[in-house]
């Protein structure tokens, strides 16, 4: 089950922070400085410039620590790729440098433009590359219209949503897709984290309280290697739960608030949907999705909320990590028409809606401590809140988006495929596409 992110240096490059299972930083944000250009950034720039033209000297450009992780086949490749989809790079634009060694620019391409974070060594190691991340590329001319064709365009299923906010009234920019819901994984974790924020604003739990490591699962996470019933806060819990996905942690919470108050919650508020009634936890999704259990899985699909709470009363108590293989994450997609947490674009939307409206600061400062995009500051929002999730054969990404003027936007979508694994980098170009056309002007 995947619920967090993977970026390594220039392989974002289309994927556009995907969830995956592990985080590795972000590039670094440098803010413009007056005055010239530094010659070592104006020339490694333009270095770059003509390795994206499939010429250049890779090696002369980039230091070997780059080059031991990203290859010079690798680089060509996704030159590449962008070539393909983008047309001739022209030209580099609006270099932005905070010092001699860090910056950012644009690669001007036929049919969009590419946004750059670089990072070069010393004069000692020849001012070579060592940091290099595309954070996005934006079309040329891209409209809500061309979106909803990519979109339309994938395999399987699809759904999404652009909207604005006003007070607690979301308003449609642009919606299509299915209209049924969709597996999200990990994305149920958000209707979790506002089911705890809501017991703690009730009085009802602090957010310093302390609880044992009580149930553990498969990763993605960390805190599944540690000692058992390891002493933990509500927010060290939740937090590890939202910024890495850890299902340890999630699965902790779960118990803690109880099932059964956290499904009512979610159908109350409208923020999932009853197909997936009522919440299964992460342990339990990786067991009944197993080959060995299709005869309890048959069961579960066919039963009503309160027959499936019998059901894991009866058959799924006492399971623990042993019981489970991480079968979501490999092979071909195991059940994510049934055992599943579902919602539609709307639904999620209707989640962040407590994020931007009811929620405690401490519940808003968490869900934005992976903002799920690089450098959030230089596309002009003051604050980004994300979860998404992904298995084999599901994607989804959630976005709650401010502006320095104070304006909300949210941002959903999710695509499944019963058949096969999805393109995850396909995928997020057009979520980024979304944002793009969301962003502040």
């Amino acid at each position: 089950m995947r619920l967090g992110r993977t970026t390594v240096a220039l392989a974002t490059l289309l994927s556009l922070a995907a969830p995956a299972f592990a985080q590795s930083p972000s590039p670094p944000p440098p803010a413009a400085v007056a005055g010239a250009i530094p010659p070592a950034i104006g020339a490694r720039a333009s270095d770059i410039l003509a390795i994206m033209r499939a010429q250049g000297d890779v090696a002369a450009t980039f230091h070997p620590t780059f080059l031991a992780e990203i290859s010079e086949e690798k680089l060509r490749a996704i030159a590449k790729q962008l070539s393909d989809q983008y047309g001739a790079p022209l030209r580099v634009m609006k270099i932005n440098a905070a010092d001699d060694r860090q910056a950012t620019f644009e690669l001007d391409y036929e049919r969009g433009v590419a946004q750059v974070s670089l990072v070069l060594a010393g004069p000692e190691d020849g001012h070579k590359v060592t940091g290099f991340w595309i954070t996005q590329v934006a079309p040329k001319g891209d409209s809500l219209a061309a979106i909803q064709s990519g979109f339309a365009a994938l395999d399987g299923d699809s759904a999404f949503g652009i909207y604005s906010l006003k007070g607690t009234e979301l308003r449609p920019l642009l919606e299509g897709g299915t209209r049924a819901p969709l597996a999200t994984g990990s994305s149920f974790k958000l209707v979790l984290l506002a089911a705890l924020d809501a017991d703690i604003r009730a009085g009802r739990l602090k957010w310093s309280d302390v609880v044992p490591l009580s149930h553990k699962s498969l990763p993605s996470g960390q805190i599944q290697n540690w000692p058992d019933r390891a002493p933990m806060t509500l927010q060290s819990l939740a937090t590890l739960m939202i910024s890495i996905s850890d299902n340890s942690a999630t699965d902790t919470l779960l118990h803690l608030l109880g099932r059964e108050r956290v499904s009512d919650f979610a159908l109350k508020q409208d923020m999932l949907d009853s197909k997936g009634m009522p919440v299964l936890s992460t342990l339990e999704a990786f067991v009944l999705k197993e080959p060995g259990h299709k005869a309890m899985r048959e069961r579960w699909a066919k039963a009503r909320p309160p027959e499936r709470l019998a059901l894991l009363r009866s058959e799924a108590r006492g399971w623990t990590v042993a019981d489970a293989k991480a079968v979501m994450l490999t092979g071909t997609p195991q059940a994510i028409d049934t055992v599943e947490w579902f919602a539609t674009p709307r639904q999620m939307a209707n989640a962040l809606v407590w994020f931007a409206d009811k929620a405690s600061p401490e519940a808003r400062a968490i869900l934005a401590v992976n903002p799920g995009l690089p450098d959030p500051a230089r596309r002009g929002w003051s604050y980004i809140g994300y979860k998404g999730g992904s298995e084999t054969g599901v994607i989804a990404a959630n976005y709650l988006l401010i502006d320095k003027d104070g304006r909300r936007y949210i941002v959903s979508a999710a695509w499944n495929d019963r058949s096969k694994a999805v393109d995850n980098d396909r995928f997020f170009a057009l979520v980024n596409r979304m944002i793009t056309l969301a962003a502040p002007k």
